[in-house]
């Protein structure tokens, strides 16, 4: 038998506050078997847990004395798209599918969910509500995966100067989280020989 680790952390904004190691057994079958392991039945389960204010919970299956690092388990932040211009949210939401859209602001708060339709027609709005409402509950892993999608997008977008924030190129540093996109601009050349 083959036993799966899953590791458990549990906290509030960016704040890690409890961590917890699970060993489960495997069930004893190939890879064509069609029964729910119980770590992923548990990793779904609390995965999909609605926590008060910034509190989650975040499970996942790991291998045995492989490396993660911290930042793989930190809830996305989107908080970003704030500081962004109007056409760089329409460039994001135009090159993301509407699915991740409804799927990544559905986790979000009011702030950001109303930054991002402001730049949307009323129809679009209309319907983004609509398919955020009745596409029913989304696992905290679906929500989160669809955000990593949108910062990874604006990782790309920032790495061709396609971001603008404050009427400024956007650029990111590489060594970021990916759970975030930190901004960086780039130094400026003040060698007094050029003068």
């Amino acid at each position: 038998m083959m036993n799966e680790v899953v590791i458990t952390f549990y906290g509030h904004g960016k704040t890690i506050d409890k961590i917890a190691g699970t060993v489960f057994t495997a069930p004893d079958c190939h890879e064509e078997c069609k029964i729910t392991s119980n770590a992923s039945a548990y990793c779904n389960t609390m995965n999909s847990q609605r926590l008060e204010g910034d509190s989650w919970v975040f499970a996942k299956i790991v291998g045995e004395n492989e490396p993660y690092t911290l930042n793989s388990f930190f809830p996305v932040n989107l908080d970003i798209l704030l500081k962004l211009t109007d056409s760089s949210i329409y460039s994001i939401v135009y090159k993301t599918d509407n699915q991740d859209i409804a799927k990544a602001l559905k986790g979000e708060n009011d702030i950001i969910q109303n930054r991002i339709f402001s730049i949307m027609t009323e129809d679009t709005v209309t319907r983004l509500k609509k398919e955020m409402e009745h596409t029913g509950t989304f696992r905290k892993s679906e929500i989160m995966e669809s955000k990593r999608k949108i910062i990874d997008l604006c990782r790309r977008m920032a790495g061709t100067g396609e971001l603008y924030f404050e009427d400024e190129v956007v650029y990111y540093d590489a060594d970021a989280p990916r759970t975030s996109l930190h901004l960086v601009k780039p130094e400026e050349d003040n060698d007094p020989d050029d003068e």
